[in-house]
């Protein structure tokens, strides 16, 4: 775990400064505070109150000194923290309706940026040095209920590179075999670019980020930037991830299950309604939308996306939120 925000108070970096907190950099102001009682299993969450221009949460690993570190210091257990293992970052975030909205055109509504520095003689007094400064494209909807998001190792875009050209799958982003993508990870942030706050505030709230390992193969490669919404009182499902930007006319195929897919199999699972999802733009507009109301999902339900032309498939587990 990295932040579950259950604490008495927000959690800081080593320079005693919000670890979670807006950048007003780019003119955005915001009301950083903890909401207790609505978080993802009824716990706190935090809440970004956007009262100027764009939401932008971030996380700096900076120390007193004034060096900059890495976002695996502030994991729960920094020590044990294991080398080459940890493959995804997750969290979640509450979308208010008055939020960023959803995009249908094969953009996407939120942007999640990532600084990668090399590991081995890492240069202190840099976010980047030998790895750069990555981007994570996200559509959500603006449903006031919890998104989960898992950053995989595969980001959209490289600062600087043209944004139709497909990254890949970027597992040592430093180019060292012996630490991956979060082991390399220091500052990241999440912003909202295009809504802004005008009349009325906008409340967004994030809960339980977190680094883990997922275990089983997953198509990487072909299947990124994944999340999976619930609208309980609809008991809609909404699905939304990223394709490869050089295959604009493959279409996925989503399955669901109450059981992890990985375990009983791809054709165990029940094939979606309306599941087979074309490509809605070109090229760098890749974003894919799975939306159904599935009445008689009760509990939490796995959703897997796979392209027609794979034989591996992305997994997310959507719950059913308390709060």
């Amino acid at each position: 775990m990295l932040a579950d925000f259950e604490g008495a108070t927000l959690p800081k970096n080593k320079a005693g400064n919000p670890y979670v907190g807006q950048y007003e950099g780019e003119g955005g102001r915001a009301k950083v505070s903890l909401v207790k009682g609505d978080g993802i299993a009824g716990g706190a969450c935090v809440q970004f109150e956007v009262t100027k221009g764009t939401l932008y949460a971030e996380f700096n690993a900076h120390n007193a000194d004034g060096s900059r570190g890495f976002a695996r210091e502030y994991a729960a257990n920094p020590s044990g923290w294991k080398f080459n293992t940890y493959n995804r970052l997750g969290f979640w975030i509450k979308n208010p309706v008055n939020g960023a909205v959803m995009a249908t055109n094969g953009t996407g509504s939120l942007e999640f940026g990532t600084y990668m520095k090399r590991v081995d003689n890492a240069d202190t007094h840099s976010d980047e040095a030998g790895g750069g400064h990555w981007y994570h494209i996200f559509n959500l909807p603006n449903t006031n209920t919890w998104t989960r998001v898992i950053i995989n190792t595969h980001p959209h875009h490289f600062r600087g590179r043209e944004g139709g050209f497909e990254e890949k799958n970027q597992p040592h982003p430093t180019d060292e075999p012996g630490y991956g993508y979060l082991d390399a990870l220091t500052r990241f942030y999440i912003n909202e670019t295009h809504t802004g706050a005008g009349a009325a505030s906008i409340k967004y709230e994030f809960d339980n980020f977190e680094f883990f390992r997922e275990p089983y193969p997953e198509n990487d490669e072909q299947v990124y930037s994944i999340a999976g919404t619930c609208v309980p009182a609809e008991n809609r499902f909404i699905l939304t991830w990223s394709r490869n930007k050089d295959e604009n006319a493959v279409k996925h195929e989503v399955r669901y299950s109450a059981r992890n897919i990985h375990e009983i199999g791809w054709n165990a699972a029940t094939p979606a309604p309306g599941g087979i999802v074309t490509p809605p733009g070109w090229q760098g507009y890749n974003g894919m939308i799975y939306s159904a109301v599935l009445k008689k999902v009760t509990g939490p339900v796995y959703f897997a996306i796979k392209p027609e032309n794979s034989k591996l498939f992305s997994q997310i587990l959507i719950q059913v939120p308390q709060g």
